[in-house]
């Protein structure tokens, strides 16, 4: 009895031992269960209110609000030097060249001799136009005589009417003789000078196209011998595009309109000029309007053939809008600006023209009384909270 006893008691023990085991297990196991559900409880919480902990503030920005009025501006426009006056020196006589009497490169005068075609032919073509001439005149004087003295005799009636015919024929064609040696002798002396070729104007001698002993053919290509360019004063010729001419064309026009050439690799202002030409009608092909200026070169720093720009200064844009650079993005897109809308940057296109003292002049795309962020630009985004900077 007593074995058994110990035996159930013994045995009895070990199943509690066992039991205890089980139930802290079990209690540790619900604690952790627990703790982990907590834990998650809790991280649920906090990622419910992570998008109000990471809500930005609104961006303090500064602002311009747009005004349309009107703007004085300088407009820029490419141009190119063309020579005031240049002739190409030919000949106008045929014959040997015999002299040369300039220096290529160097500056002529009008009238100064260039060339000289061999005048042996020509002299002696001058000096029988004058012996013709010397001789029509003796006839018409002995015709005149015989004339006035037939009419006398006609008052008389000692003498026929076809006798005073025959007088008065003689007497006429004397007198278109005459005439026609005159001429003749004029052209003669014409061909005798034309072997002097002379400057024709003021300017700079070309490269000599022929060489002396070279016979020159009027009308043929060797009669070409150089060319004579006038660079004191230039011409400066450029166009404007169609929408300016509309805007500017008017005041341009005005007497006084002063232009200023600029060198287009220095971008240093060389020389002032004047208009002195305005085309009649617009260009179709290229949708501008050729406009010309005269200015002075008498330093010759500026060439003919070089490409320059034109600068005009004090033209008015009417109505217009013009706002600071630095609002203006450059994207592939084209200009951008980013306008305030009810506290939120909103991006907008607009399309500008040029860039003044004042600004940057805005064809399109803003209202009156619009504010656009001029400041923090690379900070803002699009649709970004902002709020404007107290001044």
């Amino acid at each position: 009895m007593i074995s058994f006893r110990k035996d159930i008691y013994h045995y009895t023990g070990e199943t509690m031992k066992l039991m205890k085991t089980r139930c802290l297990s079990t209690i540790l196991l619900s604690t952790l269960l627990l703790g982990l559900s907590g834990c998650s409880d809790k991280e649920s919480g906090n990622n419910a209110q992570a998008p109000q902990a990471q809500a930005m503030p609104p961006l303090p920005v500064a602002v311009y609000q747009v005004r349309y009025k009107d703007a004085t501006i300088e407009k820029t426009y490419p141009a190119i030097l063309n020579a005031y006056e240049k002739a190409d020196i030919v000949a106008r006589v045929s014959g040997i060249l015999e002299e040369k009497h300039f220096t290529e490169g160097a500056f002529v005068k009008k009238g100064d001799p260039l060339y000289t075609i061999e005048q042996d032919i020509y002299q002696a073509k001058l000096e029988t136009a004058q012996a013709v001439l010397e001789k029509a005149q003796s006839t018409l004087k002995r015709a005149e005589k015989d004339w006035q003295r037939a009419k006398a005799l006609q008052k008389t009636n000692s003498i026929s009417q076809k006798e005073i015919d025959a007088y008065l024929y003689e007497y006429t064609n004397a007198k278109a003789e005459l005439s026609n040696a005159k001429a003749n002798l004029k052209q003669a002396q014409i061909e005798f000078d034309y072997t002097i070729i002379k400057a024709p104007i003021n300017g700079i001698a070309g490269i000599k196209k022929q060489d002396i002993g070279d016979y020159i053919q009027v009308g043929a290509e060797s009669s070409l011998l150089t060319t004579v360019t006038n660079t004191d004063p230039l011409h400066v010729a450029f166009s404007i595009p169609k929408s300016d001419v509309g805007l500017y064309l008017s005041q341009i026009k005005q007497p006084g309109t002063v232009i200023k050439v600029v060198d287009r690799q220095k971008n240093e202002s060389e020389q002032n000029g004047t208009i002195d030409y305005i085309a009649p009608e617009i260009d179709q092909n290229t949708n501008t309007l050729l406009l010309r200026a005269r200015i002075d070169n008498k330093e010759g720093k500026l060439l003919p053939g070089d490409f320059v720009k034109v600068s005009i200064k004090g033209l008015i844009t009417p109505n217009t809008a013009v706002i600071p650079e630095e609002a203006v993005l450059q994207t592939p897109g084209g200009a951008m600006v980013y306008v305030v809308e009810e506290g939120t940057a909103k991006m907008r296109p607009i399309k500008t023209d040029i860039l003044t003292k004042e600004g940057i002049i805005v064809k399109s795309g803003l209202k009156e009384g619009e504010k656009i962020i001029i400041n923090n630009i690379p900070k803002v985004r699009p649709n970004a909270k902002v709020v404007e900077m107290e001044k």
